[in-house]
């Protein structure tokens, strides 16, 4: 086992004993690690919190209850799209992320989501929660399917975490970096040609009083 196995699997042990609060300051303390900079032990350490979170989740109160729900999908899907941003993957990691998405309903994301495998297989250095039946690939607890159609629950819940990056860049034209589209739209104002605008835009005044100019 290398070194930061070694150490992972220590820190593992150690948060076994926490609950609550604890765990959460320990884990807040584990990302001024250095070692948390090791896209290997960033991806473990999010499975573990993620882990924790299944278990909180399937043996706590109510965990059918819509509340629950919201709760706990919430934080998973904020773990595995770091995880995806990380980069890392290895079969052990692919495999407890794909049951995840599968047990919550979006099987559909499992390719643009989970890293796949690399040569260092590694195993985890805690058993993952089964949340998937062995033969049949279904989930084994109902309840945690997200009620919403996945786009309507990225949009009601995960809005603040969506990639929100437009291409955006700076242009003298306006006092803002404008997404590529916008500067599309800039572009054609200059070249006098027509367009349709329907609601709210971000055209500024001097453009608009330009335009004016030809009519």
């Amino acid at each position: 086992m290398s070194e930061s196995a070694t150490w992972v699997a220590s820190r593992i042990q150690d948060m076994e004993n926490l609950h609550g609060t604890g765990l959460e300051q320990y884990l807040q303390g584990l990302t001024r690690n250095p070692r948390t900079r090791e896209a290997q032990v960033a991806v473990e350490i999010r499975l573990y919190r993620m882990n924790r979170l299944l278990r909180e989740w399937i043996y706590g109160t109510n965990p059918d209850s819509s509340a629950s729900r919201d709760k706990y999908s919430l934080l998973l899907m904020h773990l595995v799209r770091e995880v995806r941003e990380i980069g890392f993957g290895s079969k052990e990691t692919a495999s407890a992320i794909t049951s995840v998405l599968i047990s919550l309903g979006f099987s559909d994301y499992i390719d643009n989501l989970v890293v796949p495998g690399s040569a260092d297989d590694r195993a985890l250095s805690f058993p993952f929660v089964k949340l998937v039946k062995s033969k049949t690939k279904t989930p084994i607890y109902e309840f945690m399917r997200v009620q919403e159609h996945p786009i309507v629950w990225q949009l009601q819940f995960f809005g603040q975490f969506m990639d929100r990056s437009m291409d955006s860049q700076a242009d003298a034209r306006v006092p803002f970096k404008p997404d590529a589209w916008q500067r599309e739209v800039l572009d054609a104002i200059d070249q006098n040609m027509s367009l349709l605008v329907v609601g709210q835009c971000f055209i500024p005044d001097s453009e608009v009083e330009q335009s004016f100019m030809y009519l």
